[in-house]
């Protein structure tokens, strides 16, 4: 890409811009590594950790010991080599999670205690097994088998429920 992108600026001219645009949807950081080091497929959508001593393989949920590393998101260059496939992620691909920034999250099972709907200001919380991501209200604490996600907030639910999540 020319990192010396033209522009017109009002009525002075062109000006040489000496910067490389960055595209707003690359807000994730892609790690790296297989998915699982069971060989299973890595969902869409859910909160995944590593082993301190291998970083680079992600694991859905949290082991004990396990650090979390973020939320499993789609990633163009798994859509490329797999497009049968545009919601998972395959066993050896390399695998993408956001650390931080925003992710959409259209659909998910309410199964902890006291799980709702997603609410702008509402608790996200995932299964410490499957990372699977839910919802409680402000005020619960998340039952047995599922943990808050640290600095995860809905901002928005559109008209499909679908939720919009900021992960700080």
């Amino acid at each position: 890409m020319d990192s010396n992108l033209d522009l017109d600026i009002g009525f002075k001219g062109q000006l040489k811009l000496n910067a490389q645009a960055v595209p707003l949807q690359e807000g994730y950081l892609k790690l790296g590594g297989v998915t699982d080091p069971d060989g299973d497929d890595l969902p869409f959508g859910v909160v995944v950790s590593a082993d301190p001593l291998t970083p680079d393989v992600f694991e859905a949920g949290a082991a004990s010991g396990n650090v979390v590393r973020g939320v499993s998101v789609f990633d163009d260059a798994i859509a490329q080599n797999a497009p049968a496939h545009p919601g998972k992620y395959l066993a050896g691909l390399p695998c993408a999670a956001i650390a931080h920034g925003f992710f959409y999250l259209g659909e998910w099972a309410k199964t902890a205690t006291s799980a709702i709907d997603p609410a702008i200001g509402c608790k996200v919380i995932y299964n410490t097994t499957t990372g699977a991501i839910e919802f409680v209200a402000q005020a619960t604490s998340p039952s047995d088998g599922f943990a808050e996600l640290a600095g995860a907030k809905v901002v928005d639910v559109d008209a499909d429920n679908g939720a919009l999540i900021y992960l700080a």
